[in-house]
């Protein structure tokens, strides 16, 4: 598992931000079959974890911001996605380290710390009872990965 260069990573914005749709970005990594368009409109970071890619991007709203998450594999497929978002708060990224194999600890969302966790094979899923709030998804009874929400920056509990 390791932070994939940003000099490896090229971008290409597709689409901007309308009133019906979110911006989308073209994200390819050189020396990598990578090349995938997803939601966002700026990258902030992509991670390799055993044979997948995830993606994060931002939609540059500084006062109200998002976080997309994307699992993309080797074949350029969407394996599953997600967005943190909550109403009127701001979101600046920053990862906060790697648990090998399958973890990112990152930070958005003011003090907030949040877990990716990769899994090996695909999870059953209940739409809204598992996922922590701020977390989006599509409705789907899978997933190939788990967000959850630790302890935040500051000390307080999650979900307080």
């Amino acid at each position: 598992m390791n932070v994939i260069n940003e000099s490896r990573i090229i971008t290409t914005l597709v689409s901007e931000d309308t009133e019906d749709t979110s911006a989308k970005i073209r994200v390819a990594i050189t020396d990598s079959p990578i090349d995938i368009t997803v939601s966002g409109a700026f990258v902030e970071a992509c991670i390799q974890c055993s044979e997948f890619v995830l993606v994060f991007t931002t939609n540059n709203c500084p006062f109200e911001e998002t976080l997309n998450i994307t699992l993309v594999d080797y074949g350029n497929s969407v394996l599953d996605s997600a967005s943190l978002f909550w109403p009127y708060s701001t979101g600046a990224f920053a990862i906060s380290g790697l648990v090998e194999p399958n973890k990112v600890i990152f930070e958005f969302l003011g003090d907030k710390q949040w877990q990716i966790e990769v899994l090996d094979n695909p999870a059953i899923y209940i739409p809204l009872l598992s996922e922590p709030s701020g977390s989006w998804r599509q409705f789907k009874f899978k997933r190939h990965f788990r967000i959850s929400q630790l302890a935040s920056v500051l000390g307080t509990p999650p979900n307080s």
